[in-house]
């Protein structure tokens, strides 16, 4: 879509803070690595003394306490993000270590920096996953691009295909000054949709079991796309936002301008 001749308004990329969620995970992880393996001793001793869990655990209470630490909030996450690769990777690098270190005769004590490693190269990806998005506002349109490292997105949307433009501020947002200007196309391109839904089921009967469920549910539309196709946590997004706006109006203006200047000249050569 962009010509050399075009004219660039504006070039956002998404702010420090875009990822805030990931990369509190990760210094979680990082936090609660560190103060396990400081304490994996005393862990150890308090978890042996237990009459059951003690003989059941063993060895493995400080990891199987740290797993669930740390297991927990990456499904929390995962849940509202809708998304479960942030849980399977929590699984991964927690339980599969462990066993996998006994087998090989590797100490186990090894667990903690290999948890620390992850921790700090998660950090770095999800830093260089935010470098990879660039949005250009140009005269005529704008145009989203990601390059990833296994993958690379362009979209090039003209203003003229815009419908909507909504502009979203967290409450994080408003503290760094950085939001989502989410451009909604006629088809439906920058919009998702929540979804609630109530389930009750009765079982009962001697002998025969009966059982019946009644399902509500109800959906809202919400603007909501993934973040190479919407200007995702720009910085400044209320000039972001204007800046667009107003460069819908000169676009929708700009033919109309045209016909009268050709319309000017067709009666001053009759």
């Amino acid at each position: 879509m962009r010509t050399d001749k075009e004219k660039v308004i504006a070039e956002v990329s998404p702010h420090p803070m875009a990822f805030a969620g990931a990369i509190t995970l990760w210094v979680y992880t990082l936090i609660v690595t560190l103060i396990t393996w400081v304490y994996s001793n005393r862990i150890s001793s308090y978890v042996d003394s237990m009459p059951l869990i003690g003989k059941f655990l063993g060895v493995y209470s400080p990891y199987v306490l740290l797993s669930l630490s740390i297991i927990l909030p990456f499904l929390i996450y995962s849940i509202i993000k809708i998304s479960w690769r942030h849980v399977v990777i929590a699984i991964l690098i927690t339980i599969v270590p462990p066993p996998l270190y006994s087998y090989f005769h590797i100490k186990l004590w090894y667990v903690f920096p290999t948890l620390i490693v992850c921790s700090i190269i998660a950090l770095v990806i999800i830093d260089l996953h935010r470098r990879a998005h660039k949005y250009v506002i140009t005269e005529r349109g704008i145009i989203f691009t990601y390059r990833g490292l296994f993958k690379v997105v362009r979209r090039d949307l003209v203003y003229s295909r815009i419908s909507d433009l909504i502009l979203e501020k967290s409450f994080l947002g408003k503290l760094f000054n950085f939001g989502s200007v989410v451009p909604i196309t006629s088809s439906g391109i920058g919009s998702g949709e929540d979804v609630s839904a109530t389930a009750v089921g009765v079982e009962g009967g001697k002998g025969v079991k009966v059982g019946a469920a009644v399902i509500a549910g109800r959906g809202v539309k919400v603007p909501r796309s993934r973040s190479f196709y919407v200007l995702y946590c720009v910085p400044h997004p209320e000039e972001v936002y204007e800046a667009i706006i107003s460069a819908i109006k000169a676009s929708e203006e700009a033919p109309y301008l045209k016909k009268l200047v050709e319309m000017e000249e067709k009666g001053s050569g009759n």
